[in-house]
């Protein structure tokens, strides 16, 4: 749904003979990234340091009846999981923001059309531009789930089973938020005016 947004922004960018806006629209989109990338690693730093205090986690974990008991190595364990699983996270941000910088120089880079019909390797210019985008935008949402599930990991140090419980809930509102939600419905209402509007 998006990419189609995306490729009429790319189309209409080539038209645009001042690209500011453009450039404010791209930069927004990796700020976003950015705060959620130096998030990632002010994670990871709090996680490794952790590690090395597991065995106060252990005290703090055995002191209660509703937690299930564990040992300091399945304590090490999970910390670990838990991350590799930010790591995989600030990897997909970093790359989403590199993506958005290779879509930010071929902006610069793009041939200014005033006025006139697209020629087809304007369009395929576009187009390959759009999918740039699309694939940062690809990224910034594995990185996003990351989080998802690395919350619901956190479950795990208290029960297996609440863990599972979880993240069978994570799935289902990622599926919702995907496939089913209200804004996805926004989105395709919104695309079909768009197209309507086009061939009026």
């Amino acid at each position: 749904m998006l990419h189609g947004y995306r490729f009429e922004w790319m189309k209409l960018m080539l038209g645009h003979e001042n690209r500011v806006p453009d450039m404010i629209l791209l930069g927004n989109l990796t700020n976003m990234v950015n705060f959620l990338a130096s998030t990632s690693i002010l994670i990871i730093a709090g996680l490794v340091t952790v590690i090395y205090s597991a065995d106060n986690i252990l005290e703090l974990l055995t002191d209660h009846l509703f937690i299930a008991r564990t040992t300091l190595e399945q304590v090490q364990f999970k910390l670990i999981v838990l991350t590799f699983i930010f790591v995989f996270a600030f990897f997909k941000f970093t790359w989403c923001m590199r993506q958005h910088t290779f879509c930010s120089i071929l902006l610069g880079a793009a041939p200014f059309v005033p006025n006139k019909e697209l020629t087809p390797d304007e369009l395929e210019f576009a187009k390959m531009a759009a999918k740039i985008s699309d694939r940062a935008g690809h990224e910034f949402n594995f990185g996003l789930r990351s989080y998802y599930f690395g919350l619901a990991f956190l479950s795990w140090f208290i029960n297996p089973w609440f863990f599972m419980a979880t993240t069978a809930v994570v799935v289902l509102i990622l599926y919702h938020r995907e496939f089913k939600s209200t804004t996805l419905k926004y989105l395709m209402l919104s695309r079909e005016s768009f197209d309507r509007g086009r061939k009026l």
